[in-house]
């Protein structure tokens, strides 16, 4: 017998496909925030340092986050402005309802609940990464 000449076989390949095509999921649903915004005897830690040394928390929050020392004291320093950004982001990795009005009018417009803002951010923050484990 001579040489088998391999380009003048064909090969017949059959793929079996095991899983049905199904609905893609979307993105959560999205959600309230887990406290509100004069909860603050719900964590009194967050609560006395939000109103004694709010930059502290400030700086706490943005930490927690995953901002480095630098963006973090940034955070602290630029007050209303940096409370704006914390909310907004907490608010969009969270997946919580509401929009940037919203954010803007409690974290920049109205200074009398800074403290209260920076309080219920520090509590969400908290919350997620309890429940998730990450933000």
């Amino acid at each position: 017998m001579g040489p088998v000449n391999n380009s003048s076989m064909s090969t017949n390949n059959t793929i079996i496909i095991t899983n049905q095509p199904g609905a893609q999921a979307g993105p959560p649903a999205l959600r309230d925030w887990s406290s509100g915004l004069c909860d603050c005897c719900s964590d009194m830690e967050t609560c006395c340092l939000a109103w004694c040394c709010p930059a502290c928390l400030q700086f706490k929050v943005a930490q927690d986050i995953g901002e480095d020392c630098c963006n973090a004291c940034c955070f602290a320093c630029f007050s209303s402005a940096s409370l704006f950004g914390l909310r907004v982001y907490v608010r969009s990795k969270a997946n919580i309802q509401g929009s940037l009005c919203d954010d803007f009018n409690k974290a920049g417009v109205c200074s009398a609940i800074y403290c209260c803002v920076l309080a219920q951010i520090a509590r969400e923050v908290k919350h997620v990464k309890k429940t998730r484990g990450y933000l």
